[in-house]
């Protein structure tokens, strides 16, 4: 059979069809990258979070355009939203936490350093084997379980969603020990009274996104490193 050869101008045409669509910007693609106009963010009730942490993811959305809501949330209430895509972020959470959820990515430089500890009654046993006593409670804001330095508790473990409450339920001495959460932006001081205390774990501690945003996970790491050099901060 005889192979039919367009025209030369049905060539030319036929080729800028092609140029013309190959050039043409995607809707798609548009959608999938452009920066987003607002991001509904969570936190936790820390002192640190609300008085270091969440001014500095702040200020660096604020160098993208980006308006955020914050909303304070229970630390284990927040995983669930976020990884469900229920929310878009959270201002700061231990990596070895954001590695257990599939949808959840770590975003930008080290934003702080966290100390887990527990808390103790002045006058009380402080040392790790109090949380091998079952006659012990151990009042904490999550499952514990659900860090790998928990698994040989035997004490018993009371869930209180809020940061806010613990401390007042010590002073009323309803418990002896309590799980916490020092920073290394505060140096691991506290502010409580008549207590000491044991070191659980340091675990590094990152901005949060869920993964539908990793096409802007550097320009929101850039814009935390910026806010990060210009407060000096030694992190």
């Amino acid at each position: 059979h005889r192979v039919k050869v367009l025209p030369r101008t049905s060539l030319v045409m036929l080729r800028t069809i092609i140029l013309l669509l190959y050039l043409m910007p995607s809707p798609y693609l548009t959608a999938e990258t452009a920066l987003p106009k607002s991001l509904l963010l969570s936190y936790t009730d820390h002192p640190t979070v609300i008085q270091y942490h969440l001014p500095v993811i702040k200020q660096a959305y604020e160098k993208l355009g980006i308006k955020v809501q914050f909303t304070a949330m229970p630390i284990e209430r927040g995983f669930i939203q976020l990884n469900n895509g229920d929310t878009d972020g959270d201002v700061i959470r231990p990596l070895s936490r954001i590695e257990q959820y599939k949808n959840l990515i770590a975003v930008g430089q080290l934003l702080d350093n966290v100390r887990i500890v527990v808390f103790c009654r002045f006058g009380k046993p402080c040392e790790p084997e109090v949380l091998n006593n079952p006659e012990n409670t151990i009042l904490t804001t999550v499952d514990i379980k659900s860090f790998d330095f928990s698994a040989d508790w035997q004490a018993k473990v009371h869930i209180i969603s809020r940061y806010e409450m613990f401390y007042a339920l010590f002073k009323a001495k309803r418990f002896d020990y309590f799980v916490y959460t020092l920073t290394q932006n505060e140096n691991y001081q506290h502010k409580f009274d008549n207590v000491n205390y044991f070191v659980l774990k340091d675990m590094p501690a990152h901005h949060v996104l869920h993964k539908k945003y990793h096409f802007m996970q550097e320009q929101v790491s850039e814009a935390i490193k910026q806010v990060l050099m210009k407060s000096n901060d030694p992190l």
